[in-house]
């Protein structure tokens, strides 16, 4: 594991101003908190695997995935992809309710990859959405896999700018229903008022016509 993820990383690393350690990625990959995934070809040779762990994000607990490898041959060849799908069902068996990742910004097949068709966004506490942080080498992406949580975060279907202004991980479940709760009934309400000015204007409308007659 150790000498793909160099072969395949050391460089970005190295381009990001990051540094590499061959020591530290190596305690990294032997803590006792990380999990893998691997996946072997025919013969057994290993070709690809995921490292990553459950942890505490703001006040909701998520699966973070520090590293996806593929030997080259392993490659453009939707191993990835499936890879990706087994860890969201194994964070939604086990009751996490964000899948999040680190990627190079130089990195644009792995930005391509995780954003266009795993369907990530840039996440809240990333730092291109820091006001702090004006220059960065990486962004932090992420998937909500809660269907609570996803019930608030699809209000407006798609709508973007919704996600971003509404729910986080630094509120609590209730809190975020409460929320989109409380957006549905301001709508509702609109709504009704749009509707009950417009029938009101019809009404106006019919009456003076018929004053006219």
């Amino acid at each position: 594991m150790f000498e793909l993820v160099k072969t395949n990383m050391r460089d970005m690393y190295l381009e990001a101003g990051w540094g590499w350690d061959d020591g530290e990625k190596r305690r990294e990959l032997l803590d006792d908190n990380a999990r893998y995934i691997v996946a072997k070809d025919a013969s057994g040779k290993q070709v690809a695997f995921a490292h990553f762990r459950f942890l505490l994000e703001g006040v909701h607990e998520v699966l973070y995935l520090y590293e996806l490898q593929l030997e080259p041959e392993a490659q453009r060849k939707g191993l990835g992809r499936r890879i990706m799908q087994v860890l969201e069902l194994i964070a939604g068996k086990n009751n996490m309710k964000w899948v999040m990742l680190t990627v190079f910004t130089a990195n644009e097949p792995g930005m391509s990859f995780y954003t266009d068709k795993m369907k990530y966004v840039v996440d809240e506490i990333s730092p291109s959405r820091s006001e702090v942080m004006k220059a960065h080498s990486y962004e932090i992406l992420s998937k909500c896999i809660d269907v609570d949580l996803r019930k608030a975060y699809t209000l407006s279907a798609g709508d973007k700018a919704v996600m971003n202004a509404g729910p986080t991980r630094r509120r609590t479940v209730d809190s975020i229903l409460a929320w989109a709760k409380a957006r549905e009934e301001a709508e509702a309400k609109a709504k009704e008022a749009s509707e009950a000015a417009a029938l009101e204007d019809g009404n106006a409308a019919a009456a003076e016509g018929g004053a006219a007659e």
